[in-house]
This record gives structure tokens, C-alpha cells and sequence, in this order.
């Protein structure tokens, strides 16, 4: 072979070598110039990933590559997707934007491009007409032309003071700038009632504007075989991402509508086909999230993925977060001082994570984000969900109505056994439905039984009546074997306030699961004692002091006993570490006081009350002292509360008020428990007419007048101070008649009887 062709065959590989990695270099352009280019290469962001009526067993059933990767390598949590109102995803999104239980009306959904049509013009034109101002030229992208409306509605619910758009206000402050990018219409027409664009409430600002992004239909795509026959357009959404990357900005919030479109689909399908409906669709999503991770930077970034609303095959289901990126620990849990519980957090709280994130504090009642390691964190999440939705779908109503079933046959029994001839087989009757009474005492038993029998018995409703079954059994052989009310009071109240105490003192982790703790679903209170806790600890607390005390002779015996379990209960009731209640703190100290007055027989007057007042304040305010020591992170809802009103004015105080006033008066419509609330205050009423020489002669006893004085004024202090309706104060009433009832069969000490003669 020639000189002149070995040289020509050298070019030619040599061209062709130079051509293929001139293409190469050309396909791998975008992202080398997105890890590389100056102008955000040392620049951290902060992505939310929004996934609409999706649940963490859905999840785990279809098993998409990236998002199970990045619950292992990141953290993961179950999320409270409580909002202001209905649980839905624009509710969701303006909860997020706000930092705070918020709502949206529907027009929260129409979120447009400036340049899109709207109301025969265009959508910047709509939105300077309803706002008042006119944009900037480049000042937005994305406008929400009836952000006014929504604001003021915010206003009218949310009952203290609030940044509208906290979020996207307090970053636009800061020179961050934020992106939308993702559109879950239903349509490829401008139809009405086929707009959905909920996802741009996050990242706007005050003003109803989002500096950068698309939530236009160029980020559709249409076909056949998705729902409503288009589909998220992957390639324009790389496309725009890159575009945001370089434009500077920070937050960028993804919300490719496929779950949306799926879940509002699934109704016209069969469940075969709408199971595979969903399963492209989260496919489809975890697919953009592989191919925006070759972007992401895992030491410098965050990611956020989470659900607006759960939709799993189980009612009140928890929705889930994962995070991963900067400052989140490998197979993690997730955690904030919102619930101060590891493997739970709140919408709310993913606001000041973004924040906190672009080191900027935000004051807001939800909290950043925080993760614990852990093994395991997936199965741990999903069996927390799992218990939660079993309780709250089953187990609490039906323990709730039994509840006041229960106690209304035993007020008006107790009336009736007033009112009768006292046959024996009334009393005996008597007797035996006063354990229905006293059950209330053996409740922290049944939920200490319950948790080992969920795992033995196959359905909650089984664990929970084999539960009862066993707590009734200790009542009625208590009953037989003591055969005295005094001892049976001793026993079961005794079992229920160590129990709680002890579940206090360690965490109160029973609460999560028992019908007398609180659910995460309706995020209420996450932490410490729930108001129906504290008024069976309070009420045995008492109904124990009482049967205690009777069995000592010596006076200062009596008082000792009963302060010293007073303090204990009014403490753990109290401290913003362990119970974290301060109406219940306000209803323990109101309760040992006043039955300690009675037990040393002083009569009420201006001066005992003052003392007792000067004594609350004292001991409120050495509890909030030490609450706020520990800062507005650390610190309880109390703490911050303090905290927001010191910054905010009392508009804070008077808000928090009237919504608690609202809530207590909606918790009248539970008809069960106004039934038996009357149903007690009638046959109180009969019971102290019927026996009003008896009675006159029992307060005449000391021990006895102070469980009596005690169990009414926790009643109505109760009733004054917590927001569960009439709920708490029907299970304080538990504690006053079933003490009523069986200190009625002890014998009246002959002394009293020739005192009261005399």
C-alpha cells in the first residue's frame, strides 16, 4: 500500500474519531455546562417534587427505581397532610406556600403564563385588572390573577397573623429567585373546569407571581393510551429546567400532573385498568426524577418529594415526605419540632426547610426538618401509617361511641337506683353497671394490652375487644375480690394514673396508637398528653388522692398525700418536655387546690382565691421561662406561641382563642356526647335531690368533699380550657359519678352521723 493511502486512511479515522466526539460532546453539552457553569456552580437549590393522591404503599407495590433509591440513601417520613379545610391538593400546595393551615378556592387552580389566553385577552391583562399594577417587563412568567381573593380568604380563616405566600415573600425578599414547571390540565384546549395548576401557589410570592418557569400546555404532550389522552412532555421539561439552572434560579417546584390526571381518571376505569393507569403514571414520574438527578448535586442541593394527599386503599391515610441532599442523613428518619416525633412531620414544616436550607430563619408554625438514622426507615414509616390509619378509620369512633354509650347508661342508671325502693336485685344491679363507670379507670389498661394484641389478632376491631374484654375482667374481679369501693377506686385508678405517668415520662409513644391519644392524620397536637389523657390522669389522679387519703388517719398524712400527687400531675400535665398541656396544667392545679381547701375545710373566700390564682400564674410562668429557654426551635407550641405574640402582637392570643371557641362548639355536633353529657347533668341534678340527706352527710366527710369538689371544678375547667368539646369533660364526669356511686355503698363513719345530728 502506498504512502499517499495509509495517509488517507489515517485522515479518515482520524475525521471520523474527531466527529463522533464532537457529537458526543454535543449530547452531553447541557448537562457538563449545568455541572460546571459558573453562574450556579457553587449556587445550592432546593427542589420540590410534588406528587398528587399517592401513598407510601402504593409506592412500595410498584417499587420505582429512583424514589425507593432515594428513601434508602436520603430520609423518609409519614406527612400530616392536614390544611385548613378538605384534604386535597390545592389546599395542600397554599398550606405549603404559607407555612400554615391554609385554604384555596378554586381559583387557586388557574395559574397562567403571561402571555396565555384569558378573558378574551391575556393573562397578564386579567391579573394587572385584578391586582391594580401594572408588571415590569421580565418581572414574571407565571401570574395568579385572582391571588386577592385568596388572600382574603386566608384572612377570614387562618385566626392570627400570617405573611400571605410566606415562602415565595420571604425568598423573593432575600433575591432568590423561584420556578414552577409542570401543568396537570386535563385538556390541550383552554376548556373550562380543565385547568389544574395548584403547583405555582408554592413558589409565588405575595403578588401572585412566579419569577420564572411554565405551567403552560407547551408542557404537554398528547397520547393515546394516558388519562385524558395527553401526557407531561419530559423533553420540554429537561428543556426548561436547564433553562432555570442558568437563569439563577433556586427553587424550582416540579409537578408533572401524571398522578393528578390518573387519580381524577380512575373513576371512569375498572380497578384493573386504573391500577395500571397509576402505575405508568408514578413510573412516569420516577423516570423524570432519574433524569433530573444526573443535575443534582447530593452535598450542595436539596430534593423533596412528597404527596399533597394520600390515596391508598385505607381512609384517613397519612401522606409521605422523601428527602435527600444537603443535611440529610444516609436511611434516615425524618423529624421537626412541629410533632417531635421521629418518623413524622407536617406540611407546614416543609416552608422553613426550604428556607433554613438558603439559611434564612422563617417564622412560621411549622418547623425545619430534621433527620435521625435509623434501620429500616422505609418499614418503620409505613407501619407508623399503617397503625394510624386502623385507629383512626376503626378503632377510635367505635371506641368513642362505646364511650358514651356506656356513660349514659350509667348516669341514668344511677338515677334510677336513686329514685328506687333499693330492692337487692337494683342494688346489685347498681353495683355492676358502676364498673361500666369505672371502665373509664381501666382504659389505660386496655390500650397497654392493645398494642401487643394488634400483632396477635388479625383485625384492630378484634385486638381492641379483646382488649376491653380484659380490662373488664380486672374491674369485675376486682370487684368480687375486694368487694369495697374504696379499694376498688384505689386499684383501678391506681393502674390508670402509673400507666399514663409512665407513658408520659417516657415519651408518650402509646398516644400515637391509643383511643386516648391523638391522631397524626387530623394533626390536632403531636406530642405530649392529649386532652382525653389528661382527663383520665387528672380524674384518677383525684379519685386515687380520695381512696388513698381515706385509708390514713392522721390529718397531715392526708394533706401530704394529696399535694404530692398533685404536684406530680399538675407537673407532668404541664412541662413543655412531658405532657406539654398547659390548659390541662390549668385544670390540675385548679383541681388540687380546691380539693385541698376542702380537705382542710376552709370556706372559700377573696383571699383563698387569690392564693390560688397568684399560685397558677407563678407556676405558668416558670413553666413558659423554661419553655422558652430552649429557643423557638426546641421550644412547645406554648413556647412559640409566647414567641409569636412577643412579635406579632395579640392578635396571635385573640385569633388562638376564637379558633379554639370554634372547634369547641363544632365538637357539639358529635351527638353521642351531648347525650351523655345531659344525660349526666340531669341525673346529677336528680341524684342530689333524691339524696340530698345522704349526700349532706358524705361531704361532711373531709376526704370525700374534696374528691367531690375537685372532680366538678376539673370538670368545668376542663370543659373552659380544652378544645375536644365535650369529649373531655364527659370522662371527667366518669370519675365524679362512678366516685359518687360507690362511695354511696360505704357506710356513713357513725361520728359524722352524731356530728350532723348535733
Amino acid at each position: 500500500m502506498s504512502v499517499k493511502n495509509i495517509l488517507r486512511n489515517r485522515l479518515s479515522k482520524l475525521l471520523v474519531n474527531v466527529l463522533m466526539t464532537m457529537l458526543a460532546f454535543i449530547a452531553i453539552t447541557p448537562h457538563f455546562a449545568l455541572a460546571h457553569d459558573k453562574r450556579f456552580s457553587n449556587t445550592s437549590h432546593a427542589i420540590l417534587f410534588v406528587l398528587d393522591y399517592v401513598s407510601l404503599s402504593e409506592l412500595l407495590e410498584i417499587r420505582p427505581k429512583w424514589m425507593l433509591r432515594l428513601a434508602t440513601s436520603g430520609g423518609i417520613a409519614a406527612l400530616c397532610t392536614r390544611t385548613g379545610g378538605a384534604m386535597k391538593p390545592l389546599n395542600a400546595c397554599m398550606t405549603v406556600a404559607y407555612g400554615d393551615r391554609a385554604i384555596a378556592s378554586e381559583d387557586g387552580e388557574l395559574a397562567f403564563n403571561v402571555d396565555e389566553p384569558l378573558e378574551y385577552g391575556r393573562a397578564v391583562s386579567v391579573y394587572e385588572r385584578c391586582v391594580g399594577r401594572k408588571l415590569k417587563p421580565n418581572e414574571a412568567a407565571i401570574v395568579i390573577p385572582y391571588v386577592e381573593g385568596l388572600k382574603r380568604l386566608n384572612k377570614q380563616i387562618i385566626h392570627r397573623p400570617t405573611t400571605p405566600f410566606a415562602l415565595g415573600e420571604i425568598l423573593s425578599k432575600h433575591g432568590i429567585k423561584t420556578a414552577v414547571l409542570g401543568c396537570d390540565d386535563t385538556s390541550l384546549e383552554y376548556v373550562p373546569m380543565t385547568l389544574y395548576r395548584h403547583a405555582a401557589l408554592i413558589a409565588s410570592c405575595s403578588d401572585g407571581i412566579v419569577q420564572y418557569g411554565d405551567v403552560s400546555k407547551d408542557m404537554l404532550s398528547p397520547d393515546p393510551k394516558a388519562p385524558f389522552g395527553i401526557t407531561a412532555d419530559l423533553h420540554a421539561l429537561m428543556e426548561k429546567l436547564r433553562q432555570c439552572f442558568i437563569s439563577g434560579v433556586r427553587l424550582i417546584v416540579i409537578d408533572l400532573g401524571e398522578t393528578f390526571r390518573a387519580h381524577l381518571y380512575s373513576s371512569r376505569m375498572s380497578d384493573e385498568a386504573a391500577k395500571a393507569v397509576k402505575t405508568t403514571a408514578i413510573a412516569k414520574c420516577d423516570e423524570a426524577l432519574g433524569m433530573l438527578l444526573s443535575w443534582f448535586n447530593e452535598h450542595r442541593d436539596l430534593l423533596l418529594i412528597f404527596t399533597t394527599v394520600a390515596s391508598g386503599k385505607m381512609k384517613n391515610e397519612l401522606g409521605f415526605i422523601i428527602a435527600y441532599g444537603k443535611g440529610v442523613k444516609n436511611n434516615s428518619l425524618l423529624t421537626s419540632a412541629t410533632t417531635r416525633r421521629v418518623g413524622l412531620v407536617t406540611l407546614t414544616d416543609i416552608a422553613p426547610t426550604v428556607a433554613h436550607h438558603f439559611g434564612i430563619e422563617m417564622k412560621v408554625i411549622g418547623q425545619r426538618i430534621d433527620s435521625v438514622r435509623v434501620d429500616k426507615n422505609i418499614e418503620r414509616v409505613l407501619n407508623l401509617i399503617n397503625i394510624t390509619s386502623q385507629t383512626d378509620s376503626s378503632i377510635r369512633p367505635l371506641a368513642l361511641y362505646l364511650m358514651g354509650i356506656l356513660q349514659t347508661l350509667n348516669a341514668l342508671f344511677l338515677l334510677l337506683w336513686c329514685g328506687s325502693t333499693r330492692t337487692q336485685w337494683i342494688s346489685n344491679a347498681h353495683k355492676a353497671l358502676t364498673l361500666t363507670g369505672s371502665y373509664i379507670m381501666a382504659l389505660p389498661l386496655s390500650y397497654l394490652c392493645e398494642m401487643p394484641l394488634r400483632y396477635i389478632v388479625a383485625t384492630p376491631f378484634a385486638s381492641l375487644l379483646l382488649a376491653w374484654l380484659i380490662a373488664f375482667a380486672l374491674s369485675v374481679g376486682l370487684w368480687v375480690a375486694l368487694h369495697d369501693g374504696l379499694r376498688f377506686i384505689a386499684v383501678l385508678s391506681g393502674i390508670s394514673f402509673f400507666a399514663i405517668l409512665i407513658d408520659a415520662l417516657t415519651g408518650s409513644k402509646l398516644q400515637l396508637s391509643s383511643i386516648l391519644g391523638y391522631s397524626p392524620f387530623y394533626g390536632g397536637r403531636f406530642y405530649g398528653l392529649g386532652n382525653v389523657g389528661i382527663a383520665v390522669l387528672l380524674g384518677s389522679s383525684i379519685a386515687l388522692s380520695y381512696s388513698l387519703s381515706c385509708m390514713f388517719k392522721k390529718p397531715y398524712s392526708k394533706s401530704l398525700l394529696w399535694l404530692s400527687i398533685g404536684v406530680i400531675t399538675t407537673l407532668v400535665i404541664g412541662h413543655p418536655s412531658i405532657g406539654a398541656n398547659f390548659g390541662g396544667l390549668i385544670s390540675a392545679f385548679s383541681s388540687f387546690a380546691v380539693g385541698y381547701l376542702a380537705l382542710k375545710r376552709l370556706k372559700p373566700s377573696l383571699r383563698s382565691t387569690v392564693v390560688v390564682f397568684i399560685g397558677l400564674i407563678f407556676v405558668l410562668a416558670v413553666l413558659i421561662i423554661i419553655d422558652l429557654a430552649k429557643g423557638t426551635y426546641s421550644a412547645s407550641h406554648i413556647g412559640r406561641l409566647i414567641i409569636m405574640i412577643k412579635e406579632q402582637g395579640y392578635e396571635v392570643l385573640t385569633g388562638m382563642i376564637l379558633a379554639k371557641v370554634l372547634v369547641w362548639w363544632r365538637a357539639f355536633r358529635h351527638v353521642v356526647f351531648t347525650i351523655a353529657l345531659s344525660a349526666y347533668a340531669i341525673s346529677g341534678v336528680s341524684c342530689v335531690l333524691l339524696l340530698k340527706e345522704k349526700i349532706a352527710l358524705l361531704l361532711k366527710q373531709s376526704e370525700v368533699a374534696a374528691c367531690m369538689m375537685a372532680l366538678t371544678c376539673g370538670t368545668f375547667v376542663v370543659l373552659v380550657t380544652n378544645d375536644s368539646g365535650p369529649i373531655t369533660p364527659v370522662v371527667m364526669l366518669a370519675y365524679v359519678w362512678t366516685s359518687l356511686s360507690l362511695t354511696l355503698t360505704q357506710r356513713i363513719p357513725k361520728k359524722v352521723v352524731e356530728q350532723s345530728m348535733v
